[in-house]
């Protein structure tokens, strides 16, 4: 029983962070809120199914009592799919926000995709829906946080090493500069 209060607990906290005061009605926030529900319910599935996570067998997706009555008929895939989309959004107006080149910011969200990110954003929303031990959960997120810090590294270092004959400059000049006596050479 304590189980399912502290869920419900976490559950109000994560609608309240995702909730919008915009919102015209009770009744579309609780289409957002079911909405969200989904998700976390088809990423904590895909953690479970890829066993991202290593929990019991018989473990049970929390989400599962959040997403709706219809939920077994959820196709996860698009939700999924939408999922990443979101998250490598969310990645790009970062990277926009601290006024990184086009060029540099593309390589970076590629290499996140390559290394996959979105799996451990998807580990990382899932932990709340797993029936796991507290130690285990705390465990598991310093494991994922890593991970994630070095798939940031690894993405820059790899985007970094892409040699370019042409300086890119944030308005948008480039240039090229000659061996002989460092003679700008613009195109």
């Amino acid at each position: 029983m304590e189980k399912y209060i502290v869920f419900f607990i976490i559950s109000f906290l994560i609608a309240s962070i995702h909730g919008s005061s915009e919102s015209s009605s009770s009744e579309e926030k609780d289409k957002k809120a079911v909405s969200m529900y989904q998700e976390l319910y088809c990423q904590t599935e895909f953690v479970l199914k890829e066993k991202l996570i290593q929990a019991a067998e018989n473990s049970e997706n929390g989400f599962k009592i959040l997403a709706g009555d219809n939920i077994d008929q959820l196709d996860c895939q698009p939700v999924l799919e939408k999922s990443k989309q979101k998250i490598y959004h969310k990645l790009r107006k970062e990277h926009k926000s601290k006024k990184y080149l086009k060029k540099s910011a593309d390589c970076n969200i590629k290499k996140f995709q390559e290394h996959g990110y979105d799996k451990l954003r998807f580990k990382s929303n899932s932990l709340l829906g797993l029936d796991l031990p507290t130690a285990t959960k705390n465990e598991l997120r310093s494991q994922i946080n890593k991970e994630i810090a070095e798939i940031i590294e690894k993405s820059v270092d790899e985007c970094s090493m892409n040699p370019t004959t042409t300086t890119d400059h944030p308005i948008d000049v480039r240039g090229e500069f000659s061996t002989i006596n460092n003679v700008p050479n613009i195109p």
